[in-house]
């Protein structure tokens, strides 16, 4: 059996988390671009506490990450989640997420690259749909057209 998250609204917020490579500071005009076309289009952005960090150059630590998912999916503000870019590791966190969290406040959650084994992750234990979709950086941050 498998659930769909609520689509998304006008003016709803999205959570932006970092599971994978972090968001260094080469990286954050683009970051930027990025989340101005989430903006644009008229959502909120919310990003997570620890979508910056670096700890040895894999973003945060992986209870920082862990801690930053859980947090996305309980926040009621939130309505989807995406991730701000891919990288490595992010299989590191698959034994410390809160599925039951999880499946118990089901979101749109998207990310590309290192992040789709979370997303086959939360599928699999929790039944939710997840998308292989364009992350923040990469996929938005370049030049996109908003149509």
């Amino acid at each position: 059996m498998y659930m769909l998250a609520n689509k998304l609204n006008i003016g709803d917020t999205i959570g932006i988390i970092s599971p994978s490579a972090p968001v260094t500071e080469d990286l954050k005009e683009q970051f930027n671009k990025g989340l101005q076309v989430f903006e644009n289009m008229g959502f909120k952005v919310k990003l997570s506490k620890n979508v910056y960090a670096n700890k040895l150059g894999y973003s945060a630590t992986v209870s920082e990450k862990v801690e930053d998912i859980n947090e996305m999916f309980v926040n009621t503000e939130v309505k989807a989640i995406i991730c701000s870019q891919g990288g490595q590791n992010s299989n590191a966190i698959l034994p410390y997420i809160d599925y039951e969290i999880i499946k118990n406040n089901p979101k749109i959650i998207m990310g590309i690259s290192d992040s789709t084994a979370i997303l086959n992750a939360i599928y699999t234990k929790t039944g939710i749909i997840t998308y292989h979709q364009n992350d923040v950086v990469w996929g938005l941050g370049r030049e996109v057209s908003e149509k």
